[in-house]
């Protein structure tokens, strides 16, 4: 425990680990915080702040059952992803000699990166809400199917097997009584947020997790003169078309797609799905180097960590100053747990207050169908 940060649980869930984060710091333990919004221009370009104090949220990571709080899900982040890769991560920026099984340390870590920060929350809510009608009705129909199957063979309706984790996901399936004899009504209701983000956190990080072993990783050293930094969405999954057409849009297991993870000022983890990565420890050339930069200064949600304070970031990435913009996602995150908090513990009661879903921003879908008794 010599090399690691002293672990602690409570209500900072920081969601760019501490172990990552220290190798960023200076010699004084204090890391260069440049952000990508501010509330007036006078804010200062800079600050500097010990690990503790930088990337997290309120209980981003509790899980609200009944009257209680849990943090479990921090912990198994801790207990699976950060601790695994604590050696091999000390390891690469000691440019010590790495085994197979850190480089799974270190794939499984990526992995975890990618899904925990709130970038990923607020990027992937859109798409979720979109989704969740479909998922719904494939859970009606099955039901509606195994139903009428039942009714034909006199048999009583089997309760659907729960999927893995599903008890992270607020999802209310009910019966209801109708004007027909001998018909139901069924209706699903899921609240997509908080829970259902620790559910896909989940599912990915114990299903699709593979994807990223398979990968051939290598270690990426900056030209000489020049250092990586990190940000609060550290890990680029880019797609570069040539001719400076890119996006960040890349997927763990399509080919092209190169991956990226600043480990420390010196080194960066990559993989390059479905080809043969740069030797390990390749020292790249100015030019690389600097669009590299330019990319993970582009990809950073609010924040950019670096070691020193680096004047080259504010031409990468201008910060943009906005009072009220500011002021909203203060406000946002400020009030996120305590109402996300209030809407799960409501439906463990069975009950609903539309108002705070509706406040919240983040809030349920429903879907009824109409099955034989």
């Amino acid at each position: 425990m010599c090399s690691q940060l002293k672990k602690t649980f409570g209500l900072q869930n920081h969601f760019v680990p501490r172990l990552s984060l220290k190798h960023f710091a200076n010699p004084t333990r204090q890391v260069c915080v440049y952000r990508t919004l501010v509330s007036h221009s006078t804010v200062p370009i800079w600050d500097e702040k010990g690990t503790k104090s930088i990337a997290w949220v309120d209980k981003l990571y509790t899980r609200t059952v009944g009257d209680q709080e849990s943090g479990e899900i921090e912990r198994w982040l801790d207990r699976e992803f950060e601790q695994p890769a604590a050696e091999a991560i000390q390891r690469v920026v000691s440019d010590h000699r790495l085994y197979p099984e850190h480089w799974d340390a270190l794939a499984d870590f990526v992995a975890a990166q990618i899904v925990r920060t709130p970038a990923f929350l607020l990027r992937r809510y859109p798409e979720w809400r979109k989704r969740m009608p479909e998922i719904m009705n494939s859970v009606l129909h099955e039901v509606s199917s195994r139903s009428e199957a039942c009714r034909r063979l006199e048999r009583p309706l089997e309760p659907l097997q729960p999927h893995p984790f599903a008890e992270y996901v607020p999802m209310r399936v009910s019966t209801q009584a109708t004007e027909k004899p001998g018909v139901a009504g069924v209706k699903v209701e899921v609240l997509v947020g908080r829970g259902y983000w620790h559910f896909v956190m989940h599912h990915v990080l114990t299903k699709t997790i593979e994807v990223l072993r398979n990968h051939r990783w290598s270690i990426l050293k900056p030209c000489n003169g020049l250092t990586w930094f990190t940000s609060d969405d550290p890990v680029l999954a880019l797609n570069y078309y040539g001719d400076g057409t890119y996006d960040f849009g890349g997927g763990w297991g399509r080919k092209g797609t190169e991956i990226y993870l600043p480990i420390s000022p010196l080194h960066m983890l990559y993989t390059p799905v479905g080809e043969k990565p740069l030797r390990r420890g390749t020292t790249l050339d100015g030019s690389t180097t600097q669009m590299l930069r330019r990319f993970i200064a582009e990809h950073a949600h609010k924040a950019i960590f670096a070691a020193e304070r680096d004047e080259e970031i504010l031409n990468l990435r201008p910060r943009e100053v906005s009072e009220e913009r500011y002021r909203q996602e203060e406000e946002f995150w400020k009030t996120f747990a305590a109402e996300q908090a209030t809407i799960e513990a409501s439906w463990t009661n069975s009950y609903r207050e539309e108002r705070q879903t509706q406040d919240t921003g983040i809030g349920s879908d429903s879907r009824n169908a109409i099955i034989a008794a």
